[in-house]
């Protein structure tokens, strides 16, 4: 069994993360009895993570992406879109299905992926710079 998507309100319809895209979003992660293990609403900021390199859960790295800017949506992730049987810490026990209600508030570009393909800059100082580094000592031998 996959991942199913439940929209609650849709998005755009036409903007979607694509895999090592950065995405802003807020979540409430409940369990199946409806327990919450967790939210980015109760934090002073919405959640941003890169999605489809492994950086998350499997459920969200296939989900998000089929989610579109502005959307709002209940994904359900099965055991092995998310933690198996491992379960995670005394949160969420093992072979756990975990409902997660996310809106998807923004898609940027990797800002690290960008910085590895960016030519390095070429310094303007008309003079070399040169630094010497002298020990000092203090106290008794």
């Amino acid at each position: 069994m996959g991942i199913t998507i439940e929209t609650i309100s849709p998005g755009d319809g036409k903007t979607f993360a694509q895999a090592g895209q950065q995405v802003t979003m807020h979540y409430v992660g409940t369990l199946a009895n409806g327990k919450i293990f967790d939210s980015s609403r109760d934090k002073a900021h919405p959640f941003t993570c890169i999605v489809g390199v492994g950086h998350v859960i499997k459920g969200w790295d296939k989900g998000i992406p089929r989610l579109s800017l502005g959307q709002k949506a209940i994904l359900t992730c099965p055991p092995d879109h998310a933690y198996g049987p491992r379960g995670l810490g005394g949160m969420i026990p093992p072979n756990a299905t975990l409902k997660f209600e996310i809106e998807l508030l923004g898609i940027q570009p990797n800002p690290h992926r960008d910085q590895k393909h960016q030519k390095p800059q070429q310094s303007q100082a008309q003079h070399p710079v040169t630094a010497q580094a002298r020990p000092k000592y203090q106290g008794e031998v």
